[in-house]
């Protein structure tokens, strides 16, 4: 009995181990199972939120032209409602009565859009929507690229009102008299007391003879269009001299500057309308405020010499104009992606632009890619020279920013001759593959051969060419990221 006993207590003692080892095993496997699924669904979803992410908030394409960012796996892509999905990362809608819709030409294995309009995308995986995509279907559009120097004014005469100023009058009171007497930021001032002036201390001088009498100045200003006329009288304030005694003198509480803004490049004209793009990024003021354009103009400006830039002080074109005679066109818009408007049909100093029209495709931004490319742009007087350069990196933006690509400069001649990029070059038109790719915006203060570019998309979709049945002069905007111009001289008051 106890040896049957004691067989049976073993047998009964291995049983309840085997238990215990079976139940280890099924253990250990549905941690290496639970382990394994967390790494695939990981796996996956890398896969997807790098698929999904590639995909911009709003995209435009040319029509037959594939969704230029297929999937890693299958997606749906759907239009709006009533249209019929298509797995594989292309969509496939259809027409509907009343609403114009893509369609996909039969037995085309791109799956591209053949009709102009305007659509919406809805990226999905299964039943869930994981990206909105707003799709423009655009004409393909042809520019003639610039390359010519531009003077840049900010109005053909007069002084532009850029800020209000506060002033602490000689009875210790804050006094605003310019916008007391309804001067705006913007309006250009024609004249003081029926004189015309061409400069800031021509207003100084008549300001302070004016104040010493306790007179009122009557101004003229030009406002959108319009003159208007206001009364304003000088405040007297108090101003420290350097041996720290103190001087009265008259003051209007106003920031005037004069109308030059400085020299720039020519980006494209669209041949059929006119309407040209230029710098690439905003004008403004000392301030850093937009400056109004309501009476801006471009002008031919002959270049005369380019100061080479250094490690931390970016070089300058430096360039002579005549009002007048060198008129090109009026500026209609001031953005953060250049300054639009339209050519002057008449005027005489088209006529060398007129002889090398020669037009080039677009390229959207999805076309854009790293790789050599060429950059127009003048260093000696008006001859417009190819420099080839290279486009180190383009951003995949998720809406426009005019940082879109990153240049550098690797023509010989020009890295001998300017150092790289220097200020005037903004706007300098890059082509790539026979395609106007985008414009030079920046300079790299700490690496002169190098800066950023805007897009050739966002400058066209800013100028108005892209929106659907029309080509207006596009209106003033305000807003945007200001970057300064290199000083002209023009021959309108030796500046």
């Amino acid at each position: 009995m106890p040896k049957n006993g004691q067989g049976e207590e073993g047998q009964t003692g291995v049983a309840g181990a085997g238990g215990k080892v079976g139940k280890g095993k099924r253990t250990g496997l549905a941690r290496r199972l639970f382990y394994s699924f967390l790494v695939l669904n990981g796996f996956l979803s890398s896969i997807l939120g790098w698929s999904v992410s590639r995909w911009p908030e709003s995209l435009r394409i040319f029509p037959g032209q594939p969704l230029p960012y297929p999937a890693a796996f299958p997606i749906t892509v759907t239009a709006s409602a009533g249209s019929q999905p298509r797995t594989g990362g292309q969509p496939q809608p259809e027409r509907s009565d009343g609403e114009k819709r893509a369609a996909r030409r039969p037995g085309s294995p791109t799956g591209g859009w053949h009709e102009i309009g305007q659509y919406r995308l809805e990226i999905r995986v299964g039943r869930w929507t994981v990206r909105t995509v707003d799709l423009e279907v655009v004409p393909p559009a042809q520019v003639i690229p610039g390359g010519e120097a531009i003077g840049v004014l900010l109005a053909p005469s007069g002084l532009i009102v850029s800020r209000h100023q506060p002033l602490i009058g000689i009875d210790g009171k804050e006094r605003y008299p310019a916008r007391e007497a309804g001067i705006e930021v913007g309006d250009v001032l024609l004249s003081v007391a029926s004189r015309r002036v061409e400069s800031p201390a021509d207003v100084s001088l008549l300001v302070e003879a004016y104040g010493e009498q306790g007179k009122d100045l009557e101004l003229e200003l030009l406002r959108e269009g319009r003159i208007v006329r206001t009364r304003i009288r000088p405040v007297a304030v108090r101003m420290p001299r350097p041996d720290g005694s103190e001087r009265v003198v008259h003051l209007l509480g106003l920031l005037l500057q004069e109308p030059v803004a400085g020299v720039g490049t020519l980006s494209f004209v669209e041949p059929e309308t006119g309407v040209f793009g230029a710098l690439g990024h905003m004008v403004v003021g000392s301030s850093g405020n937009p400056l109004p354009m309501m009476a801006g103009r471009i002008v031919s400006a002959y270049i005369t010499g380019v100061q080479p830039g250094w490690r931390g002080l970016p070089g300058e074109k430096i360039g002579i104009f005549d009002h007048e005679r060198d008129l090109l066109g009026y500026i209609e818009k001031n953005t953060a992606f250049g300054i639009f408007g339209h050519l002057d049909p008449a005027a005489a100093a088209l006529a060398s632009f007129h002889q090398r029209q020669t037009a080039v495709p677009v390229a959207l931004a999805n076309e854009v890619h790293p790789g050599e490319a060429m950059m127009l742009t003048v260093l000696h007087g008006r001859e417009v020279q190819a420099f080839r350069v290279e486009i180190e990196k383009v951003s995949r933006q998720t809406r426009p920013d005019d940082k879109g690509m990153v240049i550098r400069i690797t023509d010989p001649r020009l890295l001998q001759e300017a150092g790289g990029i220097v200020q005037g070059m903004s706007g300098s038109p890059v082509i790539q593959e026979g395609k106007f790719a985008g414009v030079v915006t920046h300079v790299f203060v700490n690496d002169q051969t190098r800066g950023y570019g805007v897009l050739a998309e966002w400058m066209l979709a800013e100028a108005g060419l892209w929106k659907p049945g029309r080509r207006e002069p596009p209106s003033v905007e305000r807003e945007g990221a200001p970057l300064p111009l290199p000083a002209v001289r023009s021959s309108r008051g030796g500046r």
